[in-house]
């Protein structure tokens, strides 16, 4: 793929841009879905798609199937998408939902032709992160995982919440419960050089 480190923040902030944080959150199932439903018109038509109602049916199913290396995925069809998400706890449910409707937005659901070549790219989504912003990323999962926290913990107001409450040593779980996040992926966030990054990228877009 062509896209850097610094497209995942100048895409986040186009989406959150459009009105997905409601009430202090990040409005995954409504607002992000619709902004991705109006999207993928434009993204799937070419190939032969065609949209209900002016906007592409995002169906979601969940999995009763789980891995340690990946909790969704998504398919492209004729005339929907479908999200499988495996039953999990709200939080990572929401990250899950927010990853795969990432894939669905930047036209990355045909990439991978069967489920093993989809769980080695869901297991290392985490690893190798090119050193920096300005260098291409090497596979679609790992775009979209970053994708997935730059708009569950968006840059702006609901960042600086974030932010002060780190600093003010709240825990992991804390920060977790009140953004509705996986408590890993906070921990991830903020352990990492992805918080360093995140801000340095943010202010160049």
């Amino acid at each position: 793929m062509s896209a850097t480190v610094s497209d995942i923040f100048r895409t986040a902030q186009d989406i959150v841009s459009k009105g997905i944080v409601r009430n202090g959150i990040t409005s995954v199932g409504c607002a992000l879905y619709n902004v991705v439903s109006e999207r993928a018109k434009s993204i799937l038509a070419p190939r032969g798609i065609t949209p209900k109602d002016g906007k592409y049916p995002i169906k979601v199913m969940q999995s009763r199937n789980q891995t340690d290396s990946a909790h969704g995925a998504v398919w492209a069809y004729k005339d929907h998408a479908l999200i499988e998400i495996a039953a999990n706890n709200t939080c990572w449910t929401r990250m899950t939902y927010a990853k795969e409707l990432a894939h669905i937005y930047m036209g990355f659901i045909d990439e991978y032709e069967n489920l093993d070549l989809l769980l080695t790219a869901a297991r290392t989504a985490r690893q190798n992160l090119p050193p920096h912003n300005n260098e291409k990323i090497p596979n679609d999962e790992m775009f979209c995982f970053y994708l997935a926290i730059e708009l569950l913990l968006p840059w702006g107001d609901l960042r600086d919440e974030a932010m002060d409450m780190h600093k003010a040593n709240r825990t992991p779980y804390e920060i977790a419960k009140r953004f509705m996040v996986p408590e890993l992926i906070v921990s991830h966030f903020f352990d990492g050089d992805w918080c360093k990054r995140s801000w340095e990228g943010n202010r160049a877009v």
